[in-house]
């Protein structure tokens, strides 16, 4: 009879056991942290062109991945168009001072003889496209040649700052090839007048050109030459002293 009970008492506790590991995992936990759900949204991106679909051949003459170049030769009231592909498909229109353009490291020439050079635009979501390598240059070394141009032309007076300007840019132009001069930014007025000319094309296959920063200070009711900075623009390369390779 004891056997019986112990056996009967045994069965019990077990039955009341699973019964209360069943209760219990049907209960929540009051402790627990709520469970959230993460909807992740898969973001657009356009891939790069494949160099196998671009128009041309691969140039052997252009900046390495990573370069750093800038717009030159621009006009002030024009820009320099963007495209997303050599010559066609125009994405943007680029300032004609914009600087801190990154090279891909892939460029191409077309079969009417230009060239291109993919870039990276930093400056817009690093959106990437296509630029003439016309209008693309190397930022070298700025040194004040005040004293350089008025051992040459004196300290010319003019109409406007654009009129004092275009003097100061001839100064730094070549007969052959024939220089092209470009201003780069509207004249502007105050307590200094300013203008930007960049000089294009100076038969070096290093030097491309410069760019000329030129200020002006009215005298006794005259506008006169008051200093002039000059940027090298290089066309192959600069060092990390900002001269030309």
């Amino acid at each position: 009879m004891r056997t019986r009970a112990l056996v009967g008492i045994s069965a019990s506790a077990l039955l009341l056991a699973g019964c209360t590991s069943a209760n219990d995992a049907d209960a929540p936990d009051p402790t627990a942290a709520p469970t959230e759900t993460v909807t992740e949204t898969a973001t657009e991106t356009t891939p790069p062109a494949d160099p196998n679909d671009l128009p041309g051949e691969p140039s052997f003459f252009g900046p390495e991945e990573g370069a750093e170049l800038a717009i030159v030769g621009v006009d002030h009231e024009g820009s320099a168009p963007l495209f997303a592909r050599p010559g066609a498909d125009s994405l943007a229109e680029i300032d004609p001072l914009a600087t801190g353009l990154i090279a891909t490291g892939v460029n191409r020439t077309l079969d009417d003889g230009s060239t291109w050079f993919g870039i990276v635009d930093p400056s817009d979501d690093s959106r990437e496209g296509w630029i003439a390598a016309q209008e693309l240059a190397y930022l070298g070394s700025t040194d004040d040649v005040t004293s350089e141009v008025i051992a040459d032309i004196g300290r010319i007076e003019g109409n406007d700052i654009t009129e004092i300007g275009e003097s100061v840019a001839d100064v730094y132009t070549s007969e052959e090839p024939p220089s092209r001069v470009v201003q780069t930014a509207p004249g502007t007025t105050g307590d200094l007048h300013e203008v930007t000319f960049d000089v294009i094309g100076l038969g070096d296959d290093s030097v491309l050109g410069y760019r000329l920063v030129v200020f002006g200070m009215e005298e006794a009711g005259t506008l006169a030459l008051r200093t002039v900075e000059r940027t090298v623009l290089c066309a192959r390369g600069v060092t990390n002293d900002g001269l030309c390779v």
